[in-house]
């Protein structure tokens, strides 16, 4: 629908005014603020920026007992140090956070003071009307959900930069440059899964196709044929594709690319990366998703 195919332009476009600088910035000034309320609004967008998690209070009333920043309880976080924090919680999903991490002092100070209350809660009167008013304090328009559209997107662009890929390249190692941009964004987004039940078989028939080509390159070697050299480049070139399908599928295996792709990567960076390295966008997006982003794709949906 043309009204949705807007909503979702309107978010991206969005998140181009994301100014992590500034943002981080006013998130710092606000750590320190004589206010309490004021401290408390910028630990959570601390958190929300530093974490890359979601905001807490906007979830579905049918979601299980899944925390974000403002729904943070205090057994969620030990302080185990004058700069280290320790966080254990369920996130979107029933994806367990569990990791520690270094913050600002001042946060940690805060933690200490905000734990002395009479809630489960580390921020009981915090919700985030309030933390997104106070981020559009620095960008109009910026709200807590724009954090995770902002690095995902900056994350992509940065590894497909990183790759390298040319124009000359073959596709399966530009498409391989592409879900691995995607699996980053899903990584920093922890966009975790449980793998299938039959992943192993399907790891080991994957790695069975490796050796069977590297057999056949051995045998080929030693043999005397005609063609001999051609022949073996195309088995080494069938060999580096069917390695990297390996490794992917083995980076892949507890991370869901299918969120990331669909609500927080910006189309338009896959766009002009495709183009400038040659490669179909539909390898990068199914059907629906074409669809979806027809306005950055140049996928014009089906009549």
């Amino acid at each position: 629908a043309p009204l949705k195919q807007e909503r979702e332009k309107q978010k991206f476009e969005l998140a181009k005014k994301f100014k992590p600088s500034k943002i981080k910035e006013h998130i710092e000034k606000g750590l320190s603020s004589p206010d309490p309320l004021l401290r408390k609004i910028a630990t959570v967008a601390y958190l929300i920026d530093l974490l890359k998690i979601r905001v807490g209070d906007e979830k579905d009333p049918d979601e299980l007992d899944t925390v974000g920043a403002t729904t943070l309880k205090k057994s969620n976080v030990k302080i185990v140090g004058e700069r280290k924090v320790e966080f254990d919680f369920l996130g979107k999903g029933a994806v367990r956070f569990h990791k520690t991490i270094e913050v600002h002092p001042q946060v940690v100070k805060n933690l200490q003071e905000f734990m002395n209350n009479d809630s489960d809660r580390l921020f009981p009167d915090i919700r985030c009307e309030q933390v997104n008013e106070f981020l559009g304090q620095i960008v109009p328009g910026i709200t807590a959900k724009v954090f995770r559209t902002y690095y995902a997107t900056e994350e992509v662009r940065r590894t497909l930069e990183e790759q390298g890929v040319k124009k000359t390249d073959p596709e399966y190692k530009k498409v391989f440059a592409a879900k691995l941009a995607n699996l980053r964004a899903a990584e920093i987004l922890h966009h975790k899964k449980t793998p299938p039940k039959n992943w192993k078989e399907r790891l080991e028939r994957r790695a069975e196709k490796v050796r069977a080509l590297e057999e056949k390159i051995r045998l080929l070697q030693q043999s005397k044929v005609r063609r001999k050299k051609e022949r073996l480049a195309k088995l080494r070139e069938k060999l580096r594709e069917q390695k990297l399908r390996l490794e992917l599928m083995r980076r892949t295996r507890d991370y869901n690319l299918g969120t990331s792709l669909k609500s927080y990567i910006n189309p338009e960076v896959y766009a002009s990366w495709a183009r400038k390295v040659g490669l179909d966008i539909k390898k990068i997006y199914p059907k629906t998703l074409q669809r979806k982003f027809a306005w950055a794709l140049g996928t014009e949906p089906p009549a």
